[in-house]
């Protein structure tokens, strides 16, 4: 009851890789059945995906918020967002000029 409430995100096959670090001889099934007569339960965290290690390019802040133009294709911005469907996602890239907010190109990949 120790460990569970010291690390509530245990389930039973962790809780069985403390209780022989602390020196008890011990099945997990044992530990499963004894977490079922306690009612004792693993708090289940979010889900995140992992996509790598490497931290993503973030540019400088040249425009300032300054998002007005005088000419066309002076200020260009762009932005890709996903779109999950079924298993699979799905990448929108689009490249918008400022000076009349047009879209002058587009992408959709997976």
């Amino acid at each position: 009851m120790a460990i569970h409430h010291s690390h509530p995100f245990y389930g039973y096959p962790r809780i069985t890789v403390a209780l022989k670090k602390e020196g008890f001889h011990i099945n997990h099934k044992r530990v499963y059945k004894l977490m079922k007569e306690m009612n004792i339960q693993s708090i289940i965290r979010k889900k995140r995906r992992y996509f790598g290690r490497k931290v993503s390019v973030v540019q400088p802040n040249r425009l300032n918020r300054e998002f007005k133009t005088n000419q066309y294709n002076q200020l260009y911005v762009t932005d890709i967002p996903y779109i999950a469907c079924q298993h699979r996602f799905y990448y929108f890239s689009a490249i918008q000029d400022l000076y009349n907010n047009e879209i002058v190109a587009w992408k959709l990949s997976s």
